[in-house]
């Protein structure tokens, strides 16, 4: 596009100069623009990908919490249960309270057994989705799409 400004120039043809510059300057005001929307989309992903990272360790720790304090509960429920047996037994030295304490023991730690393998299966397919999860290509891929329907403009 220059050549053709300084051509001209050269023959002296004006009017085709102050053509051939305004179309430059279109040009160059497009390649700004172009330039400002991917820095602008650039800032845009990077956040999103911060916020991602961010809520995926918030579900993390959210998980873990909730599974320690399932487990807390089960225990209090399981103590609570124990010296309820035992005050209900009419005789504090009688073997029955500790027989009945004893099944209800196994009671809950069966079922805490299948609540572990639970909260086990459910964090191992947390980090599975984490490690099948690329978020750059998936961002990438995002940039690309956004950046293919500007380049249609």
């Amino acid at each position: 596009m220059q050549k053709i400004v300084d051509a001209a120039i050269t023959d002296d043809d004006n009017q085709k100069a102050d053509e051939a510059r305004q179309n430059l300057n279109q040009q160059q005001q497009r390649v700004n623009d172009f330039e400002n929307q991917i820095h602008l989309q650039e800032t845009v992903m990077s956040e999103l990908k911060a916020k991602l990272i961010s809520y995926h360790r918030q579900f993390k720790t959210a998980s873990e919490r909730a599974e320690s304090l399932t487990q807390q509960q089960k225990q209090a429920e399981l103590q609570a249960e124990f010296y309820q047996l035992f005050a209900e037994s009419e005789n504090p030295d009688d073997s029955h309270a500790f027989k009945q304490a004893e099944i209800r023991l196994k009671e809950t730690e069966a079922k805490a057994e299948l609540w572990k393998e639970r909260n086990q299966k459910t964090r191992e397919k947390v980090e599975k989705s984490e490690k099948d999860l690329n978020m750059d290509e998936a961002l990438a891929a995002l940039k690309d799409e956004i950046l293919g329907n500007n380049k249609n403009d």
